[in-house]
């Protein structure tokens, strides 16, 4: 079996003397999700958050002091650009920018 430790956490058990029988996995790293397409990319990630914030303003009283901060995020957040907002996220995720 061929596991690498950037994709896959795992723990050799040694077979006494007979080499490696089997692997404990302890996870998926974040470079093994990104590679089968379940980590999201930063262009998904600013979409979730669009579509979070509109979500959140539906079921909000209408005229509501909170639903009216969270429009003003979202109209804010469309004025700046998606192609900015996928360029802070995507630092944020890769840590260029810690938060």
């Amino acid at each position: 079996m061929n596991l690498s430790p950037q994709y896959v956490d795992f723990n050799p058990m040694n077979g006494f003397g007979a080499g490696i029988l089997r692997y404990t996995v302890r996870g998926v790293t974040s470079d093994g999700l990104r590679a089968v397409g379940r980590w999201p990319s930063a262009e998904q990630g600013v979409e979730r958050l669009l579509d979070a914030l509109d979500e959140l303003i539906e079921h909000l009283p209408e005229g509501s002091p909170k639903q009216t901060k969270l429009k003003a995020l979202r109209d804010d957040a469309g004025e700046v650009g998606k192609g900015v907002l996928t360029q802070v996220v995507s630092a944020v995720l890769t840590g260029a920018i810690s938060v």
